[in-house]
């Protein structure tokens, strides 16, 4: 069979070329073009979407490591104004030094305004005075005063032998507490933000 290129097969030819380029050019633009342009949308959205978790984390990390700061502060610096822990801990200490509290009471309380820096922050005064046998004993007692959970400062130290080879102290320590709670200002500044 042999085919004759006339020229109405040529001009058939060229008009169904011309069909097939247009359906294809057509095509590309109402049905592929959108699909991309979909994806493409779909593919920034996912990309968003994916930040803004990665950024939740962080802050989810980020609130869990506030929170926990926020703890070791309330034990550094407790809330209560109430001594009564820390007496009770500072009892304890002498007992363990065999020393004896002669007295403790409470001098004065001074604003944060006098310590610059710690904010929001009372102090409490206290005069301690013990009775011990041996000098190490003292030091031993100061040693593990600053190593309490609960900041506490020494301001003085008076120390005497007394009579019959027992030695007497006087101490002035300081102790603070947040004059408010920082947890509501934490909450009121976290709420401010969103």
């Amino acid at each position: 069979m042999n085919f004759k290129w006339t020229r109405e097969s040529i001009l058939i030819l060229i008009l169904a070329l011309a069909v097939l380029l247009g359906g294809f050019y057509y095509a590309q633009q109402l049905m592929i073009s959108p699909a991309q342009e979909a994806e493409a949308g779909s593919s920034r959205i996912l990309s968003d979407q994916q930040e803004l978790l990665e950024k939740i984390e962080g802050m989810e990390a980020s609130q869990q490591s506030l929170e926990t700061n926020l703890e070791v502060l309330h034990e550094t610096i407790p809330v209560s104004s109430d001594p009564s822990a820390w007496m009770a801990k500072l009892k304890e200490l002498a007992d363990q030094h065999q020393m004896e509290i002669v007295l403790l009471t409470n001098t004065e309380a001074v604003s944060s305004n006098t310590v610059e820096s710690i904010e929001n922050t009372a102090i409490a005064t206290y005069q301690l005075e013990l009775e011990y046998n041996e000098v190490a004993q003292l030091n031993q007692l100061i040693t593990d005063l600053y190593a309490l959970q609960q900041l506490t400062d020494i301001q003085s130290v008076f120390y005497e032998a007394g009579q019959s080879m027992a030695f007497k102290a006087a101490l002035t320590i300081q102790t603070y507490h947040q004059s408010n709670g920082l947890e509501t200002e934490v909450v009121n500044q976290t709420e401010d933000s969103e």
